[in-house]
């Protein structure tokens, strides 16, 4: 009888050993996270601690430990990697025995999302294992949020860093002395630290190193100096990327095309082609350049922009003497003074020849290559009352590659009656005087209107007579370097990313007279 009962009890443990441990059905769900045993710890909160001994933090209950190489923040970083051993509900924390601690000094070691209970994997959060080499423990504080410079919304999960060496190049080349993570609201928090002056910055790691040493790698930094004790301080950090070095991202060679795509937007002034004369065309957009050539034979092509230069070799390409004609097609038919239609050709085009397009009845309007799309022709409306009208292109008023033009074709259009558009007084306050903005109205991610001033008054009013009745995201651009465009971070030049204000209007109504303010800063 008893040999049965033992083998039945062995028998039991082993199926127990073997399974795996999951919640019992019915009852409470299992919400609560391990906590910490204050009474049963050794060397927890300890000062005057030599590191030659275990620190051992004991758990309410069973818990597994996880990526501890991932999840552990160790402030300030030690130099040679920390031992953890998990035993039952207890955490051994050992140091290596040639492990020198920096004296006088407040050590915390962040578990972050390490210790999960067994059951349902509640995580144990912001539990820091505290001690010191001194006879007490530091008890300073810096609290602060990260926000993505461009979208103003808080970034969560961002290392954030403290240096005590002044230097920005420390930045670059050194861990930090301390390090912590935003949390799900953009906010950050360091505890237990020594009263002096410290250097705060933050970082999108790619490597996990905790400093800055790749250019795809967002970063932002606090001007000045951050400190403990500051009652009711909160640092602010905006984060961007710097301006990737220039480079030729992308480049394309097609019969009669030569392209190329760079890492940033290209001043066409700085860009060079060589022979000249073998080029019939160049658009330029942005980030990107377009070289037309026609040539009988092939030939090499020299490029050069600031410090790239490149040779490429081209295939003979040359225009086909019988004329190709296209048809454009209508995108946008409706129009207003601040909105105009447009017209799309298949191809970039290469001129516009105005005295071939008309209208009928005749009326006063502008009709242009886009700046940002060449395949496209802006319809500008000059006049102010509403009316249905026909823009007639003949034949041979676009010229694309290829001896390609288009035949000639007529475009139905409308303006939009006053009725049916909302009128706008947007009030601008608390703007600093004599510096340059850019106010931006956009629906759904694309862009309505641009305007660039400087400001003249603390506040100044705009009045927008001819909106589409909708829901606009405002964006005012501090424009610093008065360049019409938003810049990131500079580290090298210690210049911020400028400054981005953002609002939601309220819905615009059509034939209605609206008044808003916007509070920059707030």
């Amino acid at each position: 009888m008893f040999r049965i009962f033992g083998w039945l009890c062995f028998a039991g443990v082993f199926a127990l050993s073997c399974a795996n441990i999951k919640q019992l059905p019915g009852g409470q769900a299992d919400i609560i996270a391990p906590k910490i045993d204050t009474a049963k710890c050794k060397n927890l909160f300890a000062t005057n601690f030599s590191g030659k001994e275990p620190i051992v933090v004991h758990f309410d209950e069973w818990f597994r430990f996880l990526n501890p190489t991932k999840n552990i923040i160790v402030s300030p970083p030690t130099k040679l990697p920390i031992q953890y051993k998990l035993k039952g509900k207890r955490l051994l924390i050992s140091f290596d025995k040639n492990e020198v601690l920096e004296p006088q000094t407040t050590y915390s070691i962040n578990l972050g999302e390490a210790v999960r209970d067994i059951t349902a994997q509640n995580i144990a959060r912001n539990i820091n294992v505290v001690f010191s080499t001194g006879p007490s423990i530091d008890s300073g504080e810096i609290r602060g949020k990260v926000f993505d410079a461009q979208t103003n919304k808080f970034l969560a999960k961002i290392p954030v860093t403290l240096y005590k060496n002044q230097e920005d190049s420390a930045f670059t080349k050194t861990k930090p002395f301390y390090v912590t993570y935003t949390d799900t609201a953009g906010s950050f928090h360091f505890k237990y630290l020594k009263d002096t002056v410290y250097k705060l910055y933050a970082i999108q790691d790619k490597n996990q190193n905790y400093f800055y040493d790749q250019k795809i790698e967002s970063i932002g930094y606090y001007e000045g100096n951050a400190r403990p004790f500051q009652s009711g301080t909160e640092y602010i950090i905006f984060l961007s990327q710097e301006k990737l070095p220039l480079k030729i991202k992308n480049k394309v060679i097609k019969p009669g095309l030569l392209a190329f795509a760079f890492t940033q937007d290209i001043e066409k002034e700085k860009t060079k082609i060589s022979p000249e004369d073998k080029f019939v065309k160049t658009i330029y957009y942005e980030d990107s350049i377009l070289y037309y050539y026609n040539s009988a034979e092939e030939f090499n092509a020299y490029f050069e922009l600031e410090a790239i230069k490149d040779t490429v070799k081209l295939n003979k390409y040359t225009e086909p003497d019988s004329v190709q004609m296209e048809k454009l097609v209508l995108v946008k038919e409706a129009i207003s003074q601040i909105d105009s239609a447009q017209i799309q050709s298949p191809s970039p085009i290469f001129s516009l020849d105005e005295s071939k397009i008309r209208s009928t009845p005749e009326i006063k309007f502008l009709a242009k290559i886009n700046l940002r799309n060449p395949q496209i022709i802006d319809i500008v409306y000059q006049e102010t009352k509403p009316i249905y009208f026909t823009i007639i292109l003949d034949s041979m008023a676009v010229r694309m590659q290829g001896n390609r033009t288009n035949r000639t074709d007529t475009f139905h259009l409308k303006t939009k009656v006053d009725e049916s558009l909302s009128r706008l007084e947007l009030i601008l306050d608390s703007l600093q005087t004599s510096q340059q903005y850019i106010l931006n109205f956009s629906y759904k991610d694309k862009p309505v209107l641009q305007k660039v001033f400087v400001a003249e008054n603390t506040m100044e009013t705009f009045r927008f007579t001819h909106l589409d009745p909708l829901v606009y995201e405002v964006k005012l651009i501090v424009d610093r370097n008065q360049n019409g465009k938003w810049d990131p971070i500079d580290f090298k030049q210690k210049q911020q990313a400028e400054r981005i204000f953002g609002w939601k209007l309220k819905e615009l109504r059509a034939d209605w007279d609206q008044k808003m303010i916007l509070n920059v800063g707030e």
